[in-house]
């Protein structure tokens, strides 16, 4: 976990959160660390000015996201404020408006990924391991944590009917249809015994093979076998993180991430119900999509599913 800039005081004020609060608010702490450990000061000190450098330097391509960024460290300093551990009274957030945060959106950034784009990539790994990951996520499996990836086994597909059984962090579960091409590459990742690092691209060295043995259990997605301790349960989150990362390095890719993968794809389902349905986008649209992709509301796919982004990505038909 990584230090955070004062982090007696940051811990105080997590500790007035629920612990699922207390996550997220903690993850923006530690984006900002180490642009305070740059300005040798807190980030309830930052002035507008500093703010302005360091959103610009988040690279953030959601506007959703920064304003969730600016309500969180809005909240930081007026409690720094209420609590006397902030020199003064100023809060520079408190006098911006929402549309302030838009300067920091690079409206010609690629973040999306059309089907031939994405079974493009899936193409060029080297794992079906890692493949299989990207069509997964592209066609709404993930869960909190990337559980329903983790969870998947060989006993939870079903390759008559093309349903999937899914289980989530929870504990729940629910059934999802997917494409055979997603079928296909859950076989090969199942079938798969090794796993050649850095998508192939490793060279062999003495006493260092470019390839490593997989944990032979029923999951689908599966560890590497290190020799150290074996886990012979459900992959850890983090394996998913990396491989995704290690995918986009060596392919040179941008922005190739979970919730871009994830988005990528539900703009293609919006996209192919438009055609079916020979009509605009609409709601009933909105909360199949939402459900599909387990998102617990539907309002949340209005800022980015919309027919001005399908355009861009896929063009007139």
């Amino acid at each position: 976990m990584a230090q955070l800039y004062n982090a007696q005081i940051k811990g105080s004020f997590l500790s007035e959160y629920p612990l699922k609060t207390q996550a997220t608010y903690r993850s923006v702490f530690e984006k900002s660390s180490e642009f305070e450990q740059l300005l040798k000061k807190d980030v309830f000190d930052f002035d507008l000015t500093d703010f302005e450098h360091f959103f610009v330097k988040l690279n953030i391509n959601y506007i959703s996201t920064l304003r969730s960024y600016g309500r969180i460290l809005t909240a930081y300093i007026n409690w720094a404020i209420e609590n006397q551990v902030k020199n003064d009274s100023t809060n520079p957030l408190n006098h911006v408006k929402t549309s302030w945060f838009e300067q920091f959106i690079d409206d010609n950034a690629k973040i999306f990924f059309t089907e031939n784009e994405i079974r493009n990539i899936e193409n060029f790994c080297e794992n079906a391991q890692d493949a299989v990951i990207i069509r997964l996520i592209y066609e709404g499996v993930q869960g909190k944590g990337v559980c329903e990836i983790r969870n998947l086994k060989r006993s939870d597909v079903n390759f008559t009917t093309g349903e999937l059984s899914l289980m989530d962090e929870d504990g729940s579960l629910r059934r999802l249809h997917v494409t055979e091409r997603c079928l296909g590459l859950i076989k090969e990742a199942y079938s798969e015994t090794t796993y050649l690092k850095s998508n192939g691209l490793m060279q062999e060295r003495e006493n260092v093979r470019k390839f490593t043995d997989l944990i032979d259990n029923d999951y689908i997605v599966r560890s590497s076998n290190t020799g150290k301790d074996k886990n012979m349960g459900a992959v850890d989150k983090y394996v998913i993180y990396r491989r995704i990362t290690t995918i986009e390095k060596t392919l040179g890719l941008v922005h190739f991430n979970i919730k871009n993968i994830s988005r990528s794809g539900m703009l293609k389902l919006a996209r192919d119900m438009i055609i079916a349905n020979k009509s605009k986008l609409n709601l009933i649209m909105l909360i199949e999509i939402a459900n599909m992709y387990k998102v617990s509301s539907y309002n949340s796919l209005k800022s980015f599913i919309t027919e001005a982004n399908i355009l861009k990505l896929y063009g007139k038909d």
